[in-house]
């Protein structure tokens, strides 16, 4: 006598099964008790996201030395002679959503040793304490010429006041 195998639809049940039985421990809650997305949310995500932003931003004088660094680097890369670069911070905090690298948005403005000057609104990530890499720049004149530019780069919340800036000399 040959053992029959199990059909594809059993095999499916005891693949389900677990993942049903994990799924109703989850979501039980005892009287009293908050339903489980409460109980993952609130003060919880606060503590992730200031872990977090713990855990990538540099410390101290390391934040500047760090960002200037990285800065003068994304200049380089897009073609200026030894840039000097200077920047402002467009909001005074990191800006953490979810698990992401924490966000810094600045104001940039790199001038090469040939007098080139290039200026506008960078969006950087804070990454290990070692590092930050830009991920989005708008130049002045692109801001100015098309506020909805920054769109994709900038959080609402900062867009007018960094139209602002871009108008500003």
């Amino acid at each position: 006598m040959t053992a029959k195998q199990p059909t594809r639809h059993a095999r499916q049940m005891v693949a389900v099964i677990p993942i049903a039985m994990a799924l109703a421990l989850i979501g039980s809650t005892g009287p009293g008790e908050a339903a489980p997305l409460e109980r993952y949310s609130g003060q919880s995500m606060q503590d992730l996201q200031s872990a977090h932003i713990a855990a990538n931003v540099p410390v101290g004088a390391d934040f500047e030395a760090f960002l200037v660094r990285d800065l003068t680097a994304y200049f380089v890369g897009q073609g200026m002679q030894v840039p000097t670069v200077t920047y402002e911070l467009l909001r005074d905090g990191p800006t953490q959503s979810g698990v992401a690298y924490p966000k810094y948005y600045v104001w940039a403005k790199a001038v090469g040793s040939d007098g080139m000057v290039v200026e506008g609104a960078a969006r950087t990530a804070a990454i290990e304490r070692s590092r930050f890499e830009i991920t989005d720049f708008v130049t002045r004149q692109a801001i100015t010429a098309n506020p909805d530019s920054l769109a994709m780069v900038v959080p609402a919340a900062l867009r007018d006041a960094t139209v602002e800036r871009a108008r500003r000399p």
